[in-house]
């Protein structure tokens, strides 16, 4: 990780550039099949959500994909006849303390999308881990781009400042919002930046960012490289 630092503080430059060429060079579909190692039965999941948001009782109705990002939560996509939600469920296998926390990512998005902030709309929380063998959330599938390059190549030169003006105005909405009693703790360790709201990796690239003195935005990039 001290490496990443050091290339980051570096050549800020060169990393941005290397994210656009992995951005255009990358071949994977923004959604597949699910992969090795996701797959699951959907029966469970199917009955679940026919429960919950009304999706249909027959499987053969259903169409499962998986986002080919996430940050390490997988992420589905279910589909039928006009509608589409997103399931976002915790990895397998023995997890970090506060790591992959959907119960988190719930609680802010159904509290800060009453204050205005655009948040994707939360449907239900699962806690049943019968149905996909971990917790999970539900939420609305919104149709749109996802623009990993911070040039945006991909946007007209007239659309651009229209993006980031409206990335600023959700930047503030989210500032100006008050938090929810019950998640204030949770809030104030994100804002510590104690162990339950970042990786090892992580830690040590702030660290030794702190020591070799990186700006917060080429902090952010060593985060994505951690």
């Amino acid at each position: 990780m001290n490496i990443v630092a050091a290339l980051c503080h570096r050549f800020p430059e060169a990393a941005l550039v290397a994210r656009r060429f992995l951005d255009k060079s990358g071949k994977r579909a923004a959604e597949t099949k699910p992969r090795k190692g996701h797959a699951f039965d959907p029966t469970k999941l199917v009955h679940y959500l026919h429960e919950t948001v009304g999706a249909p009782r027959d499987v053969s109705q259903i169409k499962i994909g998986q986002f080919s990002h996430g940050q390490s939560n997988p992420t589905f996509t279910v589909r039928w006849a006009d509608r589409a939600v997103v399931v976002r469920k915790q990895p397998g296998g023995k997890l970090l303390k506060g790591a992959h926390d959907v119960g988190r990512e719930y609680q802010f998005a159904s509290h800060l999308g009453k204050k205005g902030v655009p948040t994707p709309h939360a449907l239900a929380l699962c806690d049943d881990t019968d149905i996909l063998g971990t917790r999970f959330w539900v939420y609305d599938y919104v149709d749109g781009r996802h623009f990993r390059d911070p040039y945006l190549e991909r946007a007209s030169v007239d659309e651009r400042p229209l993006l980031y003006k409206s990335a600023a105005r959700a930047a503030a909405t989210l500032h100006g919002a008050r938090r929810r009693p019950i998640a204030a703790s949770t809030a104030s360790a994100m804002a510590r930046g104690t162990s339950s709201a970042m990786w090892p990796g992580q830690q040590r690239c702030r660290r030794s960012s702190r020591i070799n003195g990186l700006p917060a935005s080429q902090l952010a990039v060593c985060k994505t490289l951690a």
